[in-house]
């Protein structure tokens, strides 16, 4: 996954904002990342946030920090569509455990233990959190943690045990600590419609 800040200078948005993604493709020295497209683009104003970079969870070398580059906004969805999606490319060599994460092939239910990641503006970045599933429909994955997700968690994974995705957030209720999640088989779809093919 990554860590994603983009920067916006409008009314309601000003400065650097975080959020949170997965890497969904690598080919070579190109990686394709999925995100929520009010992470790096504001809705009111019809402005793309600038300066939109990516740090990736990897390991690195004693005494290095993570790796950190720019990205360019490869595809998103219309601003007045309600799948809430932006594809992020970055160009240039990155560590070789950078991949995807394996899909998780086994149903949804009620009650699944999951995990979140993400990167919440008044905590360090990488916090994780468990939680549930509350519910779920073909469109749409309830979620209840321990800790009231926050801004930041935009774009993050939702994990099952297995360390297997199965979607990422897209919205939050900071009073009751639950989240929404797009499914994974939801997002493959917007994005093969986008023209995307994974």
């Amino acid at each position: 996954m990554v860590f994603i800040t983009a920067e916006f200078n409008t009314r309601e948005r000003l400065g650097n904002e975080n959020g949170a993604g997965i890497v969904i493709k690598r080919e070579g020295n190109r990686t394709l990342i999925v995100t929520n497209r009010h992470v790096i683009f504001d809705k009111d104003s019809r402005q793309e946030g600038k300066n939109i970079q990516v740090e990736f969870f990897s390991q690195p070398p004693s005494g290095k920090v993570r790796m950190r580059r720019d990205a360019k906004l490869l595809v998103m969805t219309p601003p007045d569509d309600s799948m809430d999606l932006a594809v992020l490319e970055v160009i240039g060599n990155l560590p070789k455990d950078i991949k995807p994460l394996p899909t998780s092939a086994n149903p949804i239910h009620r009650g699944m233990s999951i995990r979140t990641i993400g990167h919440p503006f008044d905590q360090v970045p990488w916090s994780r959190d468990s939680g549930e599933i509350s519910s779920h429909s073909n469109q749409q994955i309830l979620i209840s943690v321990k800790v009231a997700i926050k801004a930041g968690y935009s774009g993050g994974p939702v994990i099952n045990s297995q360390n297997q995705l199965l979607g990422i957030i897209v919205e939050r209720d900071s009073a009751s600590g639950q989240a929404f999640a797009y499914p994974m088989s939801v997002i493959k779809e917007k994005l093969r419609n986008l023209g995307l093919a994974l």
